[in-house]
């Protein structure tokens, strides 16, 4: 296994540096990622395996002209989920989503986050996001507003993102909880930048789930809904 992703590491870097548009400095990125792709596996003996589960089906319909170079190719796309039940209304936890200008303030690797347009049912963001120094991306983002019921956002204008799309979703189970449904699918434009980006996907998307559920509590913990006084913990 180790050997051959090895060959895979050097195949693709010999691949970039054919290539005349890749920088000297984009080329020691490229390295510089294949070394812990590397390291990791050594520790590991293993690539993380992708977890992916499936719950609804997506009700928007994306433009070809919003996606990044979608071109009909979705073999090389990774898909991660994560589901939760809180003790939050439906319109708590889809504020906290649809808040994008405080993302900079609370979510994982979101360096900055600007509203460029809104209207009741599509905004228009510029995200920076990244793991500096390895990846810092700035790119626009179209978030499609289902109030409370989801929240769809597709990323566009991207240098090294060839798909992005994050969808959450909001369902009522009582008057108490709230199942929570975040799910994301990305593709690189680099196959070493998904390799990369494969190895620890999984507990970013978990982390982006609690970074909002802990926004939500400390903008919602003083509301009754929040705390099981019946002593229900279910």
């Amino acid at each position: 296994m180790r050997r051959t992703i090895l060959i895979f590491i050097r195949n693709n870097l010999m691949s970039h540096h054919h290539h005349h548009h890749h920088s000297f400095r984009q080329q020691q990125h490229l390295k510089m990622i294949s070394q812990l792709i590397n390291r990791h596996n050594n520790n590991n003996n293993n690539i993380v395996q992708l977890q992916y589960r499936s719950f609804f089906d997506l009700p928007f319909q994306s433009s070809p002209s919003e996606d990044f170079n979608d071109n009909n190719n979705k073999n090389n796309r990774q898909e991660f989920t994560d589901q939760r039940i809180v003790r939050f209304t439906k319109t708590q936890i889809y504020n906290v989503v649809a808040n994008v200008d405080d993302y900079e303030q609370f979510l994982p690797n979101c360096l900055e986050s600007t509203v460029l347009s809104r209207s009741p049912d599509r905004m228009e963001a510029e995200l920076v996001v990244g793991f500096p120094p390895l990846i810092t991306e700035k790119y626009t983002s179209i978030i499609y507003l289902d109030k409370p019921n989801r929240v769809l956002v597709k990323g566009m204008n991207s240098t090294i993102l060839k798909y992005l799309e994050s969808e959450w979703k909001f369902e009522e189970l009582n008057a108490k909880r709230t199942l929570v449904t975040f799910n994301v699918t990305f593709e690189f434009q680099s196959t070493i930048h998904s390799r990369f980006m494969s190895l620890f996907f999984d507990d970013f998307t978990k982390k982006t789930m609690k970074a909002f559920l802990d926004r939500a509590y400390i903008i919602y913990s003083a509301d009754p809904l929040y705390f099981d006084d019946d002593g229900d913990k279910s």
